[in-house]
């Protein structure tokens, strides 16, 4: 088993931290072999320590103890599981457990705590996760803490590493949904309204969610409609994951779709291990596809699904991205994976890979990314775009809501664009270390891209990677103002791929074969 680069990065991030850190992964990304390099070298440095992986299910306690046994298989006999609904109870040196099972319980002195699914710790003071931390930091005040998450904020409270009562202090690695997609280590995502959608006025909300049974009732009128659609799919799509809003639903959508020659399954908890094991086995032969309500978002390896129909209207943004996130994995043959929302989710969340939290008027709201439809030909669009590539002309900008069936990107649009010059200052601000900003001036336009050589952690980790990839493996440089003298070592690309979202650019790859459409001199300057 070769770890990604981005997996062994975010391992020794997260050792080296000297503060409780947050490691950010997207669904699919492999949090669970980051678990196992971290925890390996930390046996290697201290054979001593004894370690406790906390997750919030079963299946992730599964998945994560496979990748450090398949990992680290030098460690078996130090390793167990503790997790009443596994039927398992073991503590030792190295203990995967369940929150469930373990908060409660007299646990040994614990040099590492590894929190999965770190953002379900509740922000004040109560809970299973801060009565077991509290615990075990009382018995060893210098517990290292270490979380990983796909998604580093809630909607109430915005991102889990601020606030007086926050647990960890420091997001110390993240890695984007594009930037793996485009590496070619997560599939690209496309996504499509249902032809029909539910009526949700009378669906009640509990907290910051719906009523599941609720949702059951809403969503049931539209399930033979549903169904017709994804049978439509049978002859392109050839793994299909449908999530519903309830365990009868999700029977009802696999006979529904059987009788329409599909052969489904539904899959749910109160199965048994075996149970569940042959039916999963027999979606990876192709033998037929799966309905749940819930039961596979996480600790679930499925690469070959490429389309997902999500019968589950949410208000919850992790959640939706968990659900989206089972089309991640890369398969051979398998070009990308359809999302086809029931739910009115996109309109909801915008795209996944934008999810955001801003505060405004002291209430936090998730920031959509706004898209609009082509009338002409359908395309999804940025709010921005003026003419479409089938060449229709946009008046104004406008948002589209309508309750027809349209396409929207469930991922922020992402295109090359030519280089004209390229400027660089060192950048200054507030008490933050300086940094090298690198302009790249396009049409009308312009993307900034911050090499942060000083500040510590993942931004300094990435600066050294981009400075290695734009020199040719040159030295990196220690300080901002060192790498502003060194920028003729770097080479220009003539094409840089850049993502918008929120009005801003993000560089997400350089093409050094092609020169600057200008070759202008390049622009120096500095801030003092």
């Amino acid at each position: 088993m070769k770890p990604r680069y981005y997996q062994t990065e975010a391992a020794d991030s997260l050792i080296e931290s000297v503060v409780p850190s947050v490691a950010v992964i997207p669904p699919g990304g492999g949090k669970s072999l980051v678990i196992a390099l971290a925890a390996k070298k930390l046996m290697t440095l201290a054979p001593h320590f004894n370690m406790m992986m906390v997750q919030p299910r079963k299946e992730l306690i599964e998945q994560n103890y496979a990748k450090f046994q398949k990992l680290a298989p030098e460690f078996l006999l130090h390793t167990g599981i503790y997790s009443a609904s596994l039927g398992l109870k073991e503590l030792k040196q190295i203990t995967f457990a369940g929150i469930h099972s373990i908060y409660d319980k007299d646990v040994p002195l614990i040099n590492g705590l590894f929190i999965d699914e770190c953002d379900l710790i509740p922000p004040e003071d109560e809970g299973m996760y801060r009565t077991l931390i509290a615990k075990l930091l009382q018995r060893n005040p210098n517990m290292g803490i270490f979380g990983l998450t796909a998604t580093p904020f809630r909607l109430k409270t915005g991102m889990i590493v601020e606030g007086e009562t926050a647990i960890f202090k420091d997001i110390c690695y993240d890695i984007g949904i594009k930037e793996l997609i485009h590496q070619g280590f997560l599939s690209k995502l496309v996504t499509k309204f249902g032809m029909v959608q539910p009526n949700l006025n009378k669906v009640h909300s509990r907290g910051q969610e719906y009523v599941l049974s609720d949702l059951e009732n809403a969503v049931s009128p539209i399930v033979q409609a549903a169904c017709d659609e994804i049978a439509s799919y049978k002859d392109i799509r050839s793994r299909w994951l449908i999530f519903t809003s309830g365990v009868e639903q999700a029977k009802q959508f696999a006979r529904e779709l059987t009788n329409r020659g599909c052969p489904t399954e539904s899959i749910d908890g109160s199965m048994s291990m075996a149970q569940r094991e042959a039916l999963l086995a027999g979606y990876v032969r192709g033998d037929h596809h799966l309905a749940n309500c819930e039961i596979l978002t996480v600790g679930i390896d499925l690469p070959e699904t490429d389309l997902i129909a999500v019968a589950r209207p949410t208000k919850s943004a992790r959640l939706f991205m968990q659900i989206c996130g089972r089309g991640f994995r890369v398969a051979p043959n398998k070009k990308d994976c359809l999302i086809l929302d029931y739910g009115r989710n996109i309109e909801r969340f915008g795209s996944i890979d934008c999810l955001k939290v801003k505060k405004i008027k002291g209430q936090y709201s998730i920031v959509i990314m706004p898209m609009k439809k082509c009338p002409q030909c359908g395309e999804a669009l940025d709010i921005g775009v003026r003419i479409c590539i089938c060449g229709y002309i946009f008046e104004r900008s406008t948002l589209t809501h309508e309750p027809e069936a349209s396409e929207l990107p469930i991922l922020s649009e992402e295109a090359w664009h030519e280089v004209e010059h390229i400027s660089y200052k060192v950048h200054r601000k507030d008490n933050k270390p300086p940094s090298l900003k690198i302009t790249y001036h396009i049409y009308k336009d312009f993307a900034n891209e911050f090499l942060c050589f000083q500040h510590g952690g993942f931004p300094q980790k990435k600066a050294y990677r981009t400075w290695h990839k734009m020199s040719g493996g040159g030295t990196v440089p220690l300080t901002a103002e060192e790498a502003y003298t060194r920028t003729d070592e770097l080479k220009k690309p003539g094409r840089v791929l850049l993502q918008k979202a929120n009005g801003y650019f993000e560089v997400l790859d350089y093409d050094f074969s092609v020169p600057m459409v200008l070759e202008k001199p390049t622009g120096l300057e500095i801030n003092i």
